[in-house]
């Protein structure tokens, strides 16, 4: 009977455990690796086919260059307004190209907006480039977080075996959330306006400095 009743005490004591909560923070440094901008090739002409005409040029000849990424690219043509004898008329029309170039060596950058220059002829044709910066690509930039977030768990483990030995207890990771603070907008440099007489090759480039990438882990730890 005694036996019993010490057995079945033993089974109602609770074990005393506890979780620890806490954050830090882990941090490493990237060069950023492709040079990107924004094109725009804006034609103004009486004649709405004449607009076409130069628009589908400069089109052919940036979907077939290889040296630089192109993407989102669109093309629209609308007609010019005026007011005239009470009423609004048309007089001309505009077209826009507009491309995201991208490329890891800025030589190339310069390289293909000299050849855009070259194929304009008239002053009814603009050129303008616009948000030059240097970014982070997509890749690089988790590859990095990647590394950070193992770097973090390790981190978690080897510091809970650590706890252990200190409070002669056993600690365990309980639960681990990660937040990147990684922005790309901070990359953003300036904008250029290219007009028919700049040159390409003097367009300056923006430094391209190292940037941080760092990560906040919370962590909660049991002890028992």
């Amino acid at each position: 009977m005694k036996k019993f009743l010490l057995g079945t005490a033993l089974s109602v004591l609770p074990l005393f455990s506890y979780d620890i909560h806490f954050n830090k923070s882990f941090e490493d440094s990237i060069k950023p690796d492709t040079l990107t901008t924004k094109l725009s090739i804006i034609v103004e002409a009486k004649k709405e086919s004449s607009i076409s005409n130069t628009l589908t040029k400069f089109n052919t000849f940036i979907k077939d260059v290889n040296s630089v990424d192109k993407n989102n690219g669109s093309l629209y043509i609308r007609p010019k307004y005026i007011y005239k004898d009470k009423s609004s008329q048309i007089d001309g029309y505009v077209g826009e190209l507009n491309y995201d170039i991208a490329s890891k060596d800025s030589k190339n950058i310069n390289g293909f907006l000299s050849k855009i220059l070259s194929i304009k002829k008239d002053d009814k044709t603009s050129i303008r480039v616009s948000n030059l910066s240097w970014k982070i690509s997509q890749k690089s930039s988790e590859n990095i977080i990647s590394n950070l977030r193992i770097d973090s768990i390790i981190w978690a483990k080897d510091y809970a075996n650590s706890l252990s030995k200190q409070l002669n207890s056993t600690c365990k990771v309980k639960e681990i959330n990660i937040n990147s603070l990684y922005n790309p907008s901070i990359l953003r440099m300036e904008t250029r306006l290219m007009s028919a007489k700049s040159q390409a090759n003097n367009l300056p480039i923006p430094d391209n400095s190292e940037k941080n990438i760092k990560l906040n882990a919370n962590y909660t730890l049991e002890c028992n």
